[in-house]
């Protein structure tokens, strides 16, 4: 009998201190800030898509980073990741899936997959014969020092690419 009145009274101890004193109503917390409104993330996708560089260049900041799958797949700088996207004839049919979209007042980001062709080419060291390339990537936009919203950061993790047969 002793035993079954231990638990009892165990949990109202545990109860009575472990009170929300230090909690404040949910009347006091912050409100939420709702998220900015920017398109430089959809203009970016736009313009990767149109093989427009020169205004790929324009929404990077000029401290961008891009990393790619792997370690040795890191670029900083503007002039930098902005050649990683100059035209090389070996791509069509460039097409973005988006799935997610957040962030606050001061960033908003972009998360989804994508898919390529790469085109066959006698002149390929790798992948003659062309294939599908595909991948996932998160995209961060950010204001940059002339309160300008600009790409800042971009990850992508490309899936080995599966050759035409």
């Amino acid at each position: 009998m002793k035993n079954h009145l231990l638990f009892p009274a165990l949990a109202v101890l545990l109860g009575a201190c472990s009170s929300n004193a230090t909690t404040p109503p949910a009347a006091a917390t912050a409100p939420a800030t709702a998220m900015a409104s920017t398109t430089v993330g959809e203009q970016f996708m736009e313009a990767l898509v149109k093989e427009d560089t020169t205004k790929i260049g324009s929404l990077l900041a000029d401290n961008v980073v891009l990393l790619g799958t792997s370690l040795k797949q890191r670029m900083t700088g503007k002039d930098t990741v902005a050649s990683a996207f100059k035209p090389n004839g070996r791509t069509a049919d460039f097409k973005f899936t988006p799935l997610t979209k957040g962030g606050d007042a001061n960033m908003v980001y972009y998360s989804g997959f994508y898919t390529q062709k790469v085109l066959p080419s006698t002149k390929a060291t790798k992948y003659k014969q062309g294939g599908t390339d595909t991948g996932s990537y998160l995209m961060v936009t950010s204001k940059d020092s002339k309160n300008d919203w600009k790409v800042s950061y971009l990850h992508i993790a490309q899936a080995p690419l599966q050759e035409n047969k």
